[in-house]
């Protein structure tokens, strides 16, 4: 990630960039706008005062009008909204509040929203065209209620035609873009205000229902509903309200959180887990919020508002965003944002807006309208329609996720996005629902929900065992910690948008796709079928390519790896004599030693028939005693744990040797030298991982100062087993050797489980 100091100077050269390039149709449209905002800070000609409230009627409703027909323009569906989706629709079906049948995760922050979803598909409402209705119908009550409070604010005696705060909120492309989405974003913000209207109007009790409905849709909402609390206990003359106004947390919230507890487990929802909500992030939640504050045109409206601010001091709307909005920055600040341009600060917009009004219609009446003019000059920076972040692009982690997902159809719904074909091509192939392959990608919404199909979400947020890793380096909010290769194969994944073997395999595994590198993980002969069937040269023929498998000549590094490879891969999920046919077959051509061939035929943690353990190293109860080791990769060995940085390690067995380090990583270098043992067994099996690299990176078994046997990596952390033949040197000393020289990437090996073997009685 890029420094502050650099992201600062690329950030005033992008928005200098973006204002430069608008068009003429936009500037005018600004400076109309404008000028509308200042003629409305003048009271209208005596004559015509009688008609003012009717104008004002007609001004929002024209706002109101314009403002979602924009919205309506700009439309779209997230992603993660999908998510949402397909826990309302298993909720529909009788399974719970679940992303996968018979799994407790509670992947998703909108309850609330969530469960008016499942409404509307019980219905048969298209959730995706319920969560737009809604979206905008929020977008439009949002206006209406800045309308009211902007109203309840003004001087008594010349009550505002035009909402200043009406319109910077209706023309801002911020607010009309989170009019649809598919989240909970303009729900929330629209409860949110609706709390602190009713507030205003001397309602306590509505007030706490609609904060208690703002945090059921947003948990992070509650800062909110907390400085309200706080606002009405600095007023002696309201603090009689307060038990009224938190009533309802006690009477909905908290029963609502103890069940919810009680289902998932958790005390907090799997996605705080999946972003590390508890640690801090402020050097990317800066970069965040200044983008945003830049990327909106909201730092013009920033002058206004502290004017608002000065003014209504002693006003609850002002005490309440002196609570509110700084509190909720520092927040949004700390956990890094987001990586959705403005999500986060859509709920300050409106409360900006206002102030911002009564900031301008304050300078006025104390004779100061030039500045009061100036000040909507700036502020109208929020009505220029500016794209700090361009199409589909991804800069300082953050992106306009709206020109990833555009709404191309309402009715049938469609979305333009690669994954929305995607899934078009799951359902054509396997059909819908539990029977369809296991799909891993970091994009599971709109996959999800439209096949409805077992999924493993790379990212974690429908997954604990990824949400609960922790974070080894800080990068995209929400994309920091990934689903290793191991754990896509401990959840049986077969289909993945992610590599799961090296590349130099990638022919085996790689699916036609336009788009997205689509992966078949296992060769599972019922989901090969149906993707032959639907596309006969979608797959290479991998059975006849076995029959006629030719080791690699001269490399039997190679050879050790193609022979994992292909048991993870394909004889993993056949007949166990498939396998002892193909072993059998390189041992009749001459390839393979018939000493070593059955702990080929068996699988990594199965026994050979006719053999038995005769010796083991256990790397968790070892006696160090006569063991040496030089350089940094064994600071610290054996490894319990994974140390920062690496990926999940797969077929591993406990404590093991890993030359990858805590602080240097793949930098690391260094020998560990066993102490001598005797050669017990006539087969010496052990499990490798790590980088391949025959002459940097080996595990060596030495008798006699001699090296006997070899094995390296495969460029992957799926341990995979090596046979050592050693009845030539059968009551003989050995010591076992694990050398690192490689600093460049793979540059680790991994060693564990190493047995001897002898034939049994």
């Amino acid at each position: 990630m890029d420094s502050l100091p650099t992201v600062v100077p690329a950030l005033w050269r992008r928005m200098i960039e973006a204002y430069q390039g608008l068009g003429a149709a936009s500037w005018a449209l600004g400076a109309g706008l404008c000028a509308l905002m200042v003629l409305s800070l003048f009271p209208w000609p005596a004559r015509f005062r009688s008609h003012a409230r009717t104008a004002s009627i007609v001004a929002i409703a024209s706002v109101v009008a314009l403002s979602v027909a924009w919205a309506w323009r700009l439309a779209w569906l997230s992603d993660d909204a999908f998510i949402s989706f397909r826990y309302a629709r298993h909720l529909v079906q009788g399974d719970g509040l679940v992303f996968n049948v018979g799994e407790r995760v509670e992947g998703y922050t909108n309850f609330l929203w969530t469960v008016l979803m499942a409404a509307g598909i019980g219905l048969h409402i298209h959730p995706g065209q319920a969560a737009i209705v809604l979206g905008l119908a929020s977008l439009a009550g949002c206006l209406v209620l800045v309308w009211r409070m902007a109203r309840a604010t003004a001087p008594r005696r010349s009550p505002p035609t035009l909402s200043i705060a009406a319109v910077l909120l209706g023309g801002s492309y911020l607010f009309a873009s989170y009019g649809t989405s598919g989240l909970e974003t303009m729900m929330g913000t629209f409860l949110v205000l609706l709390s602190l209207d009713r507030a205003l109007r001397r309602a306590p009790l509505s007030a706490g229902l609609a904060a208690v409905a703002a945090v059921l849709t947003r948990p992070d909402l509650a800062v909110f509903y907390v400085a309200l609390i706080a606002a009405i206990a600095l007023d002696r003359h309201r603090r009689r309200e307060l038990p009224r106004l938190v009533a309802p947390f006690f009477a909905i919230y908290v029963p609502y959180f103890l069940a919810r507890w009680a289902w998932y487990g958790d005390l907090l929802p799997n996605t705080f887990y999946a972003k590390s909500g508890a640690g801090s992030y402020l050097s990317q939640g800066v970069v965040y919020l200044l983008t945003c504050f830049l990327g909106s045109g909201l730092l013009g409206v920033l002058p206004l508002a502290l004017v608002g601010i000065l003014h209504l001091r002693r006003h609850l709307l002002a005490r309440f965003a002196l609570l509110a909005v700084p509190v909720y920055l520092l927040y949004v600040a700390r956990i890094g944002g987001d990586f959705m341009f403005g999500r986060l600060i859509v709920p300050i917009v409106p409360l900006l807006a206002l102030l911002a009004e009564a900031g301008a219609r304050r300078l006025v009446a104390v004779r100061r309208p030039v500045l009061a003019s100036l000040g909507l000059v700036l502020a109208s920076l929020a009505l220029l329609p500016i794209r700090l972040l361009h199409t589909a692009e991804k800069q300082w982690l953050i992106a306009d996720e709206r020109t990833f997902y555009p709404v191309t159809s309402f009715s049938p719904l469609q979305v333009d996005s690669p994954f929305f074909q995607w899934a078009d091509d799951l359902i054509a192939t396997y059909g819908t629902g539990p029977a369809a392959p296991r799909i891993a990608t970091g994009c599971v919404g709109i996959v999800g929900y439209r096949t409805m199909a077992p999924m493993l979400d790379i990212f974690g947020l429908t997954d604990r065992h990824v949400a609960h890793q922790p974070i080894t380096t800080r990068g995209r909010p929400g994309h920091e910690k990934t689903a290793a290769p191991a754990w896509l194969l401990e959840r049986n994944v077969d289909i993945a948008d992610v590599d799961v073997y090296p590349p130099e395999y990638l022919r085996f595994f790689s699916l036609p796709s336009d788009r997205i590198p689509v992966r078949l993980v296992r060769w599972v002969p019922r989901y090969v079928e149906e993707l032959l069937h639907a596309s006969p040269h979608a797959v290479p023929d991998f059975p006849s390519y076995l029959n006629g498998y030719r080791p690699p000549a001269g490399d039997p590094e190679r050879f050790a790896c193609d022979l994992w490879f292909f048991d993870e891969f394909y004889f993993s999920q056949q007949p166990p004599e498939a396998r002892r046919r193909f072993v059998d077959r390189l041992v009749d051509q001459g390839h393979l030693d018939a000493a070593a061939a059955p702990f080929y035929a068996t699988g990594i943690d199965e026994a050979p028939a006719g053999w038995t353990v005769v010796d083991r190293v256990r790397f968790d109860n070892i006696d160090r005693t006569g063991w040496v080791h030089v350089g940094s990769a064994f600071r610290v060995w054996p490894t319990a744990g994974l140390p920062p940085g690496q990926s999940e390690i797969g077929h591993r067995t406990d404590a093991l040797l890993d030359t990858f380090s805590d602080d240097e990583g793949d930098r690391a270098t260094g020998s560990l030298q066993s102490a001598p043992f005797d050669l017990r067994g006539e087969i010496v099996t052990l499990r490798v991982g790590g980088g391949l690299d025959k002459t940097g990176l080996a595990a060596l078994l030495v008798v006699d100062g001699h090296i006997i046997a070899s094995s390296t990596g495969c460029n992957s952390e799926l341990l995979s087993r090596r046979v050592w033949d050693v009845r030539a040197y059968q009551g003989k000393q050995a010591r076992l050797v694990v050398v690192d020289n490689v600093t460049a990437g793979w540059g680790h090996l991994i060693v564990d489980d190493v047995r001897q073997w002898g034939r049994s009685p």
